[in-house]
């Protein structure tokens, strides 16, 4: 079982391999894709890396989002899984609103002059 304190290092740990993942992703991709899409990968891979579920009724921890809805998808259905992917569907939907409202405020303040 975890303790207090070991439960604060696993989110540590949680926290900074999804950040750290999702920059490397973006590192990766940087030369076969334009700044807008590689803004809206980068916040859509932290938007799913880092958004917490808590895996069943009851559990006072909480697990990474992904995982909880693959694991109760395949093993529970639909209707067990949908409880970690309302959290999933609305942190990927505001990461593409967040992508075109940088966008679009680098488009208005930050456009090259002739």
């Amino acid at each position: 079982m975890l303790t207090d304190t070991s439960y604060m290092y696993a989110i540590y740990i949680y926290l900074g391999s999804g950040f750290l993942l999702s920059l490397l992703l973006i590192y990766f991709v940087r030369r076969w894709l334009t700044l807008g899409i590689r803004v809206t990968l980068f916040l859509m891979s932290l938007s799913i890396f880092l958004i917490p579920a808590y895996p069943a009724d009851g559990v006072t921890t909480m697990a990474p989002a992904v995982i909880v809805a693959v694991f109760q998808f395949f093993i529970n259905g639909f209707d067990a899984a949908a409880h970690a992917i309302r959290p999933l569907t609305f942190g990927v939907i505001f990461s593409i609103f967040l992508s075109f409202l940088l966008l679009v405020v680098r488009s208005i303040f930050f456009r090259r002059r002739k």
